[in-house]
């Protein structure tokens, strides 16, 4: 990445001589067409991305920055930045920066607003002292609340953090000028959000929890309740706590848009009878075949929707709803709750439910297709022998190991809200609890009987071989619940068996490891990025690396591990099955893998391929096939909490 281009990110969260010197020119370089159709949205007021006057707002601001040249946005971004309010601004930066042609990156977001993160109090009793795991670890409820027992998961900052940027990565009004929606964006909301289940689901177990429930019926109470304990950036307006046993209102009078859940039942029978009949009716009357694709848009409304006016805003205003549930006409001038904001909204345990009743329309649509047959699941002449995996440090092949694990998170950059002259060196560091895994290995045995070298793509997945009664799953039932681990491509040689290894620290589904403000502060200074690049990371986007393994249980958790390789010529769209591409796609191309996501596990599975006697389980559907194989993988938590061994004086800064 260019020093130079970093410099200047930088500085918008510092008071630097550069900005000074930026903010004394006295010339505007904000069109006309821009400053008109800003500023709706007052400063101190709490941003968010599901109404519809904010996204408005926000998407003139980044398609501007997205588009304008060096020169001009970094002028642009100072001014924007004394202008706009703190949450549309900061949301319109980084959306730019992940889809402008530059390699400079911003630190992760819980230095940025630490405040979505860390309580005030949190915040305020770290400052200038060295933490400790009692003073510095902070709890939203007790066990008397059941939903407690996977809170760990929810707050996972970095979960939060993977929600938050997935929604700047895809911004439901499009990017660019005209703007447009990105390559197969409407299945990939639908794909991350189910993979974002599939892997709750299989926590929930592990803690003797039942699987999410969908939130279906809007007239009746929401059994959990939340407080996320939680500020806005400036730490002034708490995040609306919701007691348990709400029940939505029936009007909900935004000024800016109000509406009913009247209006909110039919935009979803109409989605309901869009996939029931195959077809949406377009603007024009025209019918549009129903695709996995344009239902996500549809579902999330985005501006690649078959039709907004008939099927609605459906998601954005489902999280509207809630978030308002406890001041839904704004007489008590209640902040919204945490399901307003995409940094927040998945530590609410109802994010989940929400998300089952939208995956359950997709599974509906999804249920209507046919199995996929013989010829589209085979790959002739190549036989998978053995699977397994490998932990370090571990005798036993086919174990997991998982753990808690207390790590330093630096969130100096608490200052990036306050009076820049205040505080602006104090150290500020806070203690969290991360779940985390031992490394490992897959050693993928395989055979290839044809007459030339092929490039295999080798699809992983995991999931839970037994139910919460543990009763085994049936592998139609169970195919819901498979999580993807890894995908990526070998050249197999002819003839002779070859072991195929991969290290678990370099799966497609994570991200890299995002630069920190510290390390971005280093890398300005030496001058050297050591071969780092925007273009190498990508985007922050993808799955947190310490959640890539289901946490299992303290006995052992008995899963089911996949593996299928299919014929990458066919496959291939782009070059790039690099780490964060399952779910976040790539920055500047199409999707890079032409299957359907989740394949082969997105649609019904052909009776053909299961026996008429139990068991019906994975193992049995993969004996029909030489290029699929399954085992049985046991993941162990073990039940206590490790602490890093730091260097004095260098605390580990947190490593999503």
């Amino acid at each position: 990445m260019g020093v130079e281009e970093q410099h200047f990110v930088l500085s918008l969260f510092t008071t630097t001589k550069k900005k000074q010197e930026l903010l004394k020119k006295d010339t505007s370089v904000l069109p006309r067409s821009l400053l008109q159709g800003i500023g709706a949205v007052p400063k101190g007021a709490v941003f968010s991305v599901f109404k519809k006057q904010h996204t408005k707002e926000a998407a003139k601001v980044y398609n501007f920055l997205i588009e304008c040249d060096d020169a001009v946005f970094q002028r642009a971004t100072h001014e924007l930045k004394e202008e706009l309010n703190e949450g549309l601004f900061l949301y319109a930066l980084s959306t730019a920066l992940l889809h402008r042609k530059s390699d400079a990156v911003l630190p992760p977001s819980w230095q940025i607003v630490p405040r979505q993160f860390f309580t005030h109090a949190h915040i305020a009793s770290s400052r200038g002292k060295a933490p400790t795991p009692e003073a510095d670890h902070f709890l939203t409820g007790t066990l008397r609340d059941p939903e407690f027992r996977v809170a760990w998961f929810r707050e996972d900052i970095g979960l939060n953090d993977h929600h938050w940027t997935w929604h700047q990565v895809y911004p439901h009004e499009g990017q660019g000028t005209p703007p447009t929606t990105k390559d197969r964006q409407g299945e990939l909301f639908y794909y991350m959000h189910q993979q974002m289940l599939a892997r709750y689901d299989a926590e929930r177990m592990a803690v003797g929890l039942r699987r999410v429930l969908p939130l279906q019926e809007l007239d009746k109470p929401i059994l959990e309740g939340y407080d996320p304990h939680l500020a806005d950036h400036y730490g002034v307006k708490q995040y609306a706590p919701r007691p348990a046993g709400m029940v939505l209102a029936s009007d909900y009078t935004d000024p800016d848009n109000p509406y009913t859940i009247q209006e909110h039942r039919q935009y979803i029978n109409r989605l309901a009878d869009a996939i029931k009949m195959g077809f949406f009716i377009k603007k024009d009357g025209s019918l549009e075949e129903v695709t996995i694709d344009n239902l996500g848009a549809a579902v999330e409304s985005t501006m690649s929707s078959p039709n907004r006016d008939l099927y609605g805003n459906v998601h954005n205003m489902s999280h509207n709803l809630i978030s308002m549930i406890t001041d839904p006409d704004g007489r008590y001038q209640q902040n919204i709750g945490s399901m307003g904001d995409t940094l927040t909204a998945t530590r609410d345990p109802v994010f989940f439910r929400l998300h089952k009743f939208f995956d359950n329309l997709f599974y509906e649509h999804k249920s209507r297709l046919r199995p996929y047959t013989r010829e589209e699941l085979e790959f002739a002449d190549i036989s998978v022998d053995d699977i397994l995996v490998q932990t370090q440090n571990e005798a036993q092949p086919n174990v997991l190991k998982t753990f808690s694990e207390q790590r330093l998170v630096h969130i100096n950059n608490a200052r990036f809200n306050d009076d820049p002259a205040k505080e602006q060196h104090s150290n500020v560091e806070v203690i969290v609890n991360a779940a985390s895994h031992r490394e490992f290995e897959y050693k993928i045995t395989v055979t290839n009987k044809s007459s030339k070298v092929v490039n295999g793509v080798f699809r992983i997945f995991l999931a839970p071989r037994y139910d919460e009664l543990g009763r085994k799953y049936h592998a139609d039932t169970q195919r819901r619940l498979f999580i993807e681990m890894d995908k990526f491509v070998e050249a197999l040689p002819i003839g002779t068996p070859v072991e195929i290894s991969r290290g678990s620290a370099i799966s497609s589904v994570c991200r890299p490891r995002p630069r920190t403000l510290e390390d971005l502060t280093e890398y300005v200074k030496q001058g050297n990025d050591q071969g780092v690049s925007a273009t190498s990371i990508y985007c922050k986007c993808g799955w947190p690396s310490n959640l890539l393994v289901p946490r299992g249980t303290s006995q052992g958790m008995t899963f089911d591990l996949f593996v299928m390789v299919t014929d990458w010529r066919a496959d291939r769209v782009a070059n790039n099955l690099g780490m964060g591409t399952s779910y976040c796609g790539t920055k500047s191309s199409q999707y890079p893998d032409r299957r359907s996501m989740g394949f082969p596990f997105d649609r019904r599975l052909s009776e053909d391929f299961l026996p008429t006697t139990p068991p019906h389980g994975i193992l049995a559907f993969s004996k029909n096939f030489s290029n699929m194989r399954a085992a049985s993988v046991e993941v162990v938590f073990e039940d206590k909490t490790s602490v890093r061994n730091n260097a004095p004086g260098k605390p580990e800064v947190l490593n999503y």
